[in-house]
């Protein structure tokens, strides 16, 4: 063993000393869990460094995608209506003052000059349509009281770093409390069911309890129907939910050790199945 590899080893040895609680991200950089989740307050580092350097609820859908699902949205993220629209919606609930910032333009369509330009300048542009439907949606939730008295006396967008399956997680609990609660919109809820079971919201759930150390018997998603009628249903979920949850993971996990960390080329990637 040489000098040089004898020095890297002590001063890593020393980082981890010093460190509250160590935790080493995706890219191989040590860091004190406790800061990491402090600055993840900020949506800049959230969104940013976090989004590469930590898994999460979307990253494990990508996964479960494919591994070049998850690397295309690492390499070239994408911002889409639809999650646009989820943080206009959840900043009117639970972050008025975000709300307040974002700039809503009186155009007609979003493929206006003035549209688009305001656009280049900054991301949270939207229409006053948008902020009308956003503020429906709102007033609709507050008005239904036994959904609007579950998020009492809790935190909102509560952040957390740590680590699951011996990898680093990040996640955002929209409500924090006595208990966990993630909201959501959807276009059909008596089909929230399925649309749960589709966009992996077990693998959320389980990634969320884990990293929240909250039981499964204490998460809810109070979900709001985009239609006129705007519907809220409150959905609990069950011990089968959860584990098909950390099923999802774990597989998702190993996707990104046979695909991603064992650098496989993914030029011969491809699915074979049979109908």
């Amino acid at each position: 063993m040489d000098v040089g590899s004898i020095t890297f080893r002590i001063s890593i040895t020393i980082i981890v000393i010093n460190m509250k609680e160590p935790i080493i991200t995706l890219d191989n950089e040590i860091h004190d869990r406790h800061e990491l989740t402090q600055k993840a307050i900020q949506d800049s580092f959230y969104y940013g460094y976090l989004a590469k350097a930590c898994f999460s609820s979307s990253a494990i859908s990508q996964l479960l995608k494919s591994p070049l699902e998850y690397l295309n949205q690492i390499n070239l993220p994408t911002e889409s209506d639809a999650l646009a629209q989820g943080y206009l919606f959840h900043a009117s609930i639970l972050e008025q003052d975000k709300f307040n910032e974002c700039l809503f333009l009186d155009v007609k369509t979003k493929a206006s000059k003035e549209y688009k330009l305001a656009k280049e300048e900054r991301w949270d542009v939207f229409t006053v349509k948008d902020r009308d439907s956003a503020l429906k949606l709102r007033d609709r939730f507050y008005n239904c009281k036994p959904a609007s008295e579950l998020i009492e006396n809790s935190q909102f967008e509560v952040p957390m770093v740590n680590t699951l399956m011996d990898y680093p997680f990040r996640a955002k609990a929209d409500v924090l409390g006595d208990y966990l609660i993630d909201l959501k919109t959807t276009q059909v809820l008596s089909a929230f069911k399925y649309s749960a079971n589709k966009y992996n919201y077990d693998s959320q759930c389980y990634i969320y309890c884990n990293l929240f150390n909250k039981s499964y018997k204490d998460f809810k998603y109070i979900v709001i129907d985009k239609s006129p009628t705007n519907e809220i249903g409150i959905f609990n979920v069950s011990e089968n939910f959860y584990f098909s949850g950390e099923q999802k993971v774990e597989y998702a996990i190993k996707v990104y050790e046979n695909y991603i960390k064992n650098e496989f080329e993914l030029e011969n990637y491809l699915v074979e199945d049979t109908l």
